[in-house]
């Protein structure tokens, strides 16, 4: 057994795997130790596979141990210097898995170091790290992240204190796409790969108001605020990979890094700090410059004593993907440094989610080197495709684009919206959101693919409708780049428009409808020479369309009405929809887009009616407007509503109430009429208290127990509910709850 005298640091940190081909690994350990400390120094380490078997690994890195120091006659390396006394070690092996599977690599190895503050007689407990391997039927192989920063950062009491492995997914391809990491601070293990007993995380050694330890699970950054008791403490951070496979994130492998962390009592020394910089994004093929400033925390008021010089670090997915890499120069010469960031990016770097970058500045105190971590955002951003037109052609528009930059793209994303509202991306704000009123209507596979006609899947688009168009490119892993400029196109007009199908009368059998209509003005002559004429043809819920009308015929369509009311219908009980069609001679030229009246319902509540209506109409109907008979049979307006939605209320439950709507509506062509105005069959219904009421609210208990009494009280769900006189008496319940104490 160690003495407390003779305790040297000892971590043994994590299990790494990168895949080779096929079920071959490569697994690295990797520990650090004190220099001098031959009792934790190890020139070989026992790995355990996980499918049952184990090898002895033998440390690959640093020079020959016999000609360094003959303490190592068994060790052909002696590990690397990483600065001040700590040497890092690395235990290097292939192995070939059986098949498919989950594997749990590990090692186990004694012992910790005497006196670890968080773990009861840690001299006698083991290391134990591991990392899970997953290896799937299909699917690209998957490679451990690789941690950049070693786990020899220390702490000092009262100073806030954070630690980041700098973990980078080794899967970046070719287009960017990486899994994505997420961190939590778990158990130390022991014996076996159990949990330590009594293990228990630092901020309770001593529980105090400022001693509070945490993880960013999306950065890794683990905060400690702050240290209030100097000595040992480990501390054990799993980083799990997940992978989107057909829209699901699935956990594809996972790392433990076991962390020692020292607590000294330090004098005059305050940590470096990052200066803020904001999370960014760019567009793919421009460069990125950023500024990156440290400054010696004891340089900063009122501590502006004890200078110290600051390192400044950076590490993260930019500096491993492939192509183009980003570069940040470490420097350290002053006490307070400033390095820029640059990053000329490419178009495979598009991805979906952003790029970690984590700086580091270190300080120089002779005690404890002291540091200071900053995550940092950076989402690539596929460019806008360019010179996007759209030509009306028969029932539907082409629309077309160039897109020469990123030639990696999956395809593009075809959005449309009636009219324009000249929607211009705000910066990093890629595709479309959906509050601009844009809709999906198609896409486009492959980045050649440049071109698309909409005619709403074959049904053919609206004529007097103006369609506009935004196109975005989009690629494997989802990410979506910045929209297009607008481009609007409006049908020609070769077909009649509906403009009004209005209830004039309502009867069960003397009903009748109005139906107008705006003429074709750009019929091809040539394919179609006249006479013309007009066809109106009707259906209701449970028939088929049938001709009711056919117009005089005439060359010159201006000379053939437009309006037709239809009479002797059963306005009453039923919705009428009706079409136009156009004809030359006996060949039909094309209908009008069907329109039905507005139909009013009713549901009754509790003195109240909710009004609401059913319309299918080719233009778009902005507000309503409610009429409510009165008592001399007139109709007076009551109110309106643009969701086509209206509740009266203060009704009186059992009376009837007779109501009509007069809708508002508009085509985006500007040449056509504005506003289209048509009216509602009436309709009478009754309010019917058939609601439950509404719960009592703010319940509240005054109990006296020398009176022997409970006061209760709560608000008249008749002064706080959409009723007024739906409560009439109360129902009051209680439980008995006797309780004993034990003598």
């Amino acid at each position: 057994v160690r003495s407390r005298r003779q305790r040297q640091m000892c971590i043994r940190d994590r299990i790494t795997y990168e895949h080779i081909s096929g079920f071959t690994y490569r697994v690295t350990v990797s520990t650090y130790t004190n220099k001098d400390s031959f009792t934790a120094d190890r020139c070989r380490l026992e790995v355990f596979y996980g499918d049952g078997t184990s090898d002895f690994v033998e440390r690959i890195n640093g020079p020959d141990c016999q000609s360094q120091n003959a303490q190592y006659p068994d060790c052909d390396h002696c590990g690397d210097l990483i600065g001040g006394n700590t040497k890092k070690s690395l235990y290097v092996t292939e192995h070939t898995f059986p098949g498919t599977g989950t594997f749990r690599i590990t090692m186990e190895d004694p012992n910790r170091n005497q006196g670890v503050v968080n773990i009861p007689n840690s001299i006698s407990v083991v290391f134990f790290v591991y990392a899970e391997l997953i290896i799937f039927p299909s699917g690209s192989p998957n490679s451990s992240p690789y941690l950049y920063y070693p786990p020899i950062d220390n702490a000092c009491v009262d100073v806030l204190y954070e630690h980041n492995p700098g973990a980078v997914d080794q899967d970046i391809s070719n287009n960017g796409s990486s899994d994505s990491l997420t961190y939590s601070l778990v158990s130390c293990l022991g014996n076996g790969g159990a949990v330590i007993p009594n293990y228990t995380l630092p901020d309770v050694w001593p529980a105090g108001p400022d001693n509070n330890i945490s993880i960013d699970a999306q950065t890794g950054t683990l905060t400690w605020d702050s240290p209030q008791r100097p000595g040992e403490y480990n501390v054990a951070i799993l980083i799990q990979e997940y992978r989107t496979v057909n829209g699901k994130a699935i956990e594809v492998g996972s790392v433990l890094r076991d962390l020692q962390i020292t607590v000294l009592n330090c004098l005059d020394n305050n940590p470096p700090v990052i200066q803020p910089i904001s999370d960014t994004c760019v567009t793919a093929t421009k460069v990125l410059l950023q500024e990156v400033t440290a400054i010696d925390g004891d340089l900063l008021p009122p501590d502006n004593v004890n200078f110290q010089i600051v390192e400044l670090q950076a590490k993260g997915d930019p500096f491993e993907v492939q192509g183009n890499k980003a570069v940040f120069d470490n420097k350290s010469d002053e006490i307070q440094v400033t390095q820029e960031f640059r990053w000329a990016t490419q178009c495979n770097h598009v991805r979906a989610y952003p790029y970690f970058v984590v700086f580091r500045a270190s300080d120089n105190a002779p005690v404890v080197n002291l540091v200071d971590y900053y995550d940092w955002r950076i989402v690539v951003n596929a460019p806008a495709p360019t010179n996007i037109a759209t030509e009306a052609i028969g029932a539907g528009i082409n629309v077309t684009w160039g897109y020469t930059s990123c030639t990696n793209a999956t395809g593009f994303r075809i959005y449309r919206k009636m009219d324009s509202i000249g929607y211009v991306a705000p910066n990093c704000e890629t595709g479309i959101p959906a509050s601009t009123g844009y809709q999906l209507v198609g896409t486009s596979n492959g980045a050649g693919s440049t071109s698309f006609f909409d005619d709403e899947n074959g049904e053919g688009l609206i004529s007097g409708q103006r369609y506009c168009y935004m196109v975005c490119a989009y690629f494997e892993d989802g990410a979506e780049g910045y929209p297009s400029v607008e481009s609007c196109a409006t049908l020609r007009r070769e077909v009649p428009i509906i403009t009004r199908v209005s209830v004039n009368n309502t009867d069960a059998t003397t009903g009748s409808d109005t139906i107008k209509w705006a003429k074709p003005t750009e019929i091809d002559s040539t394919k179609y020479p006249g006479p013309y004429n007009y066809k109106i043809l009707r259906k209701d819920e449970t028939s088929d369309y049938v001709a009711i009308y056919t117009s005089n015929s005439s060359f010159d369509l201006a000379l053939i009405d437009t309006v037709y009311s239809d009479s002797g219908i059963n306005t009453l009980d039923n919705q009428y929809t009706y079409r136009i069609e156009v004809y030359s001679d006996d060949s039909l030229v094309g209908p009008s887009r069907p329109a039905t009246s507005p139909w009013l319902k009713a549901k009754p509540l509790d003195n109240r009616l909710e009004l609401s209506l059913n319309i299918d109409v080719p233009w778009h109907n902005d507000s309503m407007q409610v009429f409510k008979q009165n008592a001399v049979g007139v109709f007076d307006y009551i109110g309106s509503s643009i969701s086509l939605v209206y509740t009266d209320s203060n009704l009186v439950n059992g009376k009837e109430y007779c109501y009509s709507i007069t809708t508002f509506g508009q085509y985006s062509d500007s040449t056509l009429e504005k506003p289209l105005i048509n009216h509602s069959q009436i309709l009478c219904a009754i309010p019917i208290d058939a609601q439950a009421p509404c719960a009592p609210q703010e319940l509240e208990l005054d109990s006296d127990c020398e009176l022997f009494y409970n006061d209760l009280t709560w608000l008249n769900p008749n002064d706080v509910c959409d009723t007024t006189d739906d409560v009439v008496s109360y129902n009051i319940y209680y439980l008995s709850l006797i309780h004993i104490s034990e003598p």
